[in-house]
């Protein structure tokens, strides 16, 4: 395929975003006397996202331009990386969106709940 072709097809694809749930091996940093670490069992489903302007390093987190209870939009003028905020752990997963990408929106469920936040049914990127 040629670079022009390549670089076509890349911009027609849908944006893979934030797997829908993660596997983590959390420890304590340290001990505790007294104390037993085991995992609970439970998943680390998507719970929250963020979008940065720039590198997430940075910590520029931006607000939504337009906000429901049902959607989150943002628009982007510079490049944009997401951020992927998952329930019962404090880790999360960052990567830049393609350079084209000029908006995100995040759908979410109307009576659903995934760590106190509102359950993502969608995000939808173009």
């Amino acid at each position: 395929m040629t670079p022009i072709l390549l670089l076509l097809y890349l911009q027609t694809q849908p944006v893979s975003l934030c797997p829908p749930k993660v596997s983590v091996n959390q420890q304590l940093a340290a001990p505790l006397p007294d104390w037993t670490v085991m995992p609970d069992g439970m998943p680390s489903q998507l719970a929250g996202i963020t979008f940065f302007e720039g590198p997430p390093e940075q910590q520029a987190s931006l607000a939504p331009d337009k906000e429901t209870k049902t959607q989150s939009t943002w628009y982007f003028t510079k490049p944009a990386w997401i951020g992927c905020h998952y329930s019962g752990t404090s880790l999360m997963l960052t990567r830049a969106l393609p350079r084209n990408t000029r908006s995100c929106t995040v759908a979410f469920y109307p009576n659903e709940t995934v760590a106190g936040l509102p359950a993502i049914q969608k995000i939808d990127c173009k």
